[in-house]
């Protein structure tokens, strides 16, 4: 990212290296890494946060299953739907909540596991 940061710093339109017209992008990986300033400067260059024709997963629902607050936060912020849906017709709110409430269940389950 480094790279991309000194780019940008010398005038080089970084928007269309950030893109990517496949199946991942360096947003998406950003998300799904857990690294909410390289999702802010890739954002920041203009990269859409939108869902793309393409692929019905939009980087909200991406940042929502992995639970990023940051990430969230900055998508919504540079405009990206909320109420989007996927090809399950899930919202990234649908996401968010069914993961965390999985989580919450294993985590119980391994602790009363435990003690038995």
């Amino acid at each position: 990212m480094q790279q991309f940061r000194l780019a940008a710093d010398q005038g080089c339109n970084t928007k269309e290296l950030l893109e990517c017209k496949g199946r991942s992008s360096v947003l998406s990986a950003a998300i799904s890494g857990g690294l909410p300033d390289t999702v802010k400067f890739v954002v920041e260059q203009g990269v859409s946060v939108k869902q793309s024709k393409t692929m019905k997963f939009a980087p909200l629902h991406c940042a929502s299953v992995f639970g990023d607050p940051e990430s969230i936060k900055c998508l919504l912020s540079n405009g990206a739907e909320p109420e989007v849906r996927d090809d399950s017709l899930k919202t990234p709110l649908h996401w968010l909540v069914n993961i965390h409430l999985w989580i919450n269940r294993l985590t119980t389950y391994f602790f009363v596991s435990s003690y038995i």
